[in-house]
């Protein structure tokens, strides 16, 4: 998944979900970005299933420089007909850090 937009500052799950047509494990979340997480505050872009937290989250502290940040340990596993969608919640009261990338895998 590549945003259509380099930042993210509001609370709003993104609109995209990623439809499953089999049971599966879901984990390795990998988050890419190209600038400085904002001084205010923190940056989480977490994974959900059915609009429910899996457990599978990226934290990028406030003031991280731009890097890749990553989730290998948590997983989650799914049925086919479920819904994943990607959750970024910036508590800066400014623009997040600008994403680059975010990716995970599905098997």
């Amino acid at each position: 998944y590549q945003p259509a937009s380099a930042q993210v500052d509001n609370t709003t799950e993104n609109n995209r979900r990623y439809f499953l047509n089999n049971a599966c494990t879901i984990g390795r979340l990998l988050v890419q970005t190209a600038t400085t997480q904002n001084s205010g505050g923190s940056l989480t872009i977490s994974i959900n299933k059915g609009g429910v937290a899996t457990g599978i989250s990226v934290t990028i502290a406030a003031s991280s420089v731009a890097g890749v940040f990553t989730d290998y340990v948590n997983t989650a596993t799914a049925i086919a007909g479920n819904s994943l969608t990607i959750k970024a919640v910036n508590a800066a009261a400014a623009n997040s850090a600008a994403l680059v990338q975010v990716s995970f895998n599905i098997h």
